[in-house]
């Protein structure tokens, strides 16, 4: 539960009514740096998640349960949306390892491609 700042006062009714998370307003503050695109500082790209349920109208388990289902990058505690350029070459990479060594594809083992 989140505090709030009281900049008015009502003298007879107030009605709360329920906000619908903002997750449009969430994919434009992890738009502006896609992780792997070109021209981006990769150790400044991303957004820590404390500045996310500053900045988006939802809260921190539906951001968490978006960044999750949106499949988002979390590196060094800040999240970032991938480049789907760069996602396609990284796949790309790791495609080539498993070729190279001969893998099944149900038994890659993750830390020679991780390298």
């Amino acid at each position: 539960l989140a505090f709030l700042d009281v900049c008015a006062t009502c003298v007879d009714t107030l009605e709360v009514v329920p906000a619908a998370p903002d997750f449009d307003g969430l994919r434009r503050e992890l738009g502006g740096a896609l992780y792997g695109a070109e021209g981006v500082d990769e150790a400044r790209a991303g957004v820590p998640l404390s500045e996310l349920c500053a900045r988006v109208r939802a809260s921190r388990a539906d951001i968490e349960a978006w960044l999750r289902q949106e499949k988002c990058l979390e590196l060094r505690g800040r999240w970032a949306l991938l480049d789907p350029e760069y996602a396609g070459y990284v796949l790309e990479l790791a495609l080539c390892q498993v070729l190279e060594h001969g893998w099944a594809l149900g038994s890659v083992p993750l830390a020679p491609v991780q390298e």
